[in-house]
């Protein structure tokens, strides 16, 4: 997969970190960011960081160091659940969403941008992606929001 540019990034400032594979057929449960587990029936998952959609260094002057940026970190993430009709059927799929993660580290303005089939794994990816918290995105020592596109494949042997 091709990582896409976060809103508000240049290619160069994109940072992409996989977020490993989840079960999604068991209890739904929280795993660190990292650990996980692989299923007959689960979801991967890879998140690009991205920056806040406000440009730091246009307002900076240009004798100024460039800002000092700690990208936002996953620490704690709960597994989708794999719907019962898919997993019925044999069906695999993906689920591209759009995040903003707080100053606090939490999950907000969740969108989704593509799934494949459509509607199928909406609900799961953005139930479990809600649930999801962070360390927050760091500038020149400040937490501030982060943009984030989160892709999600569903699949029996994911």
């Amino acid at each position: 997969m091709i990582p896409e540019t976060p809103v508000g990034m240049t290619p160069e400032a994109a940072v992409s970190a996989d977020v490993g594979k989840v079960s999604a057929g068991g209890a739904g449960g929280a795993n660190a960011a990292g650990a996980g587990s692989s299923s007959a029936a689960g979801v991967s998952a890879t998140a690009l960081a991205g920056a806040a959609s406000t440009s730091t260094s246009s307002r900076r002057g240009a004798d100024e160091p460039p800002p000092v940026v700690q990208e936002a970190k996953l620490i704690r993430r709960v597994n989708p659940d794999y719907p019962s009709a898919a997993r019925k059927d044999g069906t695999a799929g993906m689920v591209d969403l759009e995040v903003t993660v707080s100053p606090q580290g939490a999950v907000e303005n969740l969108t989704v941008l593509q799934a494949t089939p459509p509607d199928v794994f909406n609900k799961a990816a953005v139930a479990a992606v809600r649930k999801w918290k962070y360390d927050p995105r760091f500038v020149d020592g400040l937490p501030s929001q982060a943009h984030l596109k989160v892709h999600l494949e569903f699949g029996p042997n994911k």
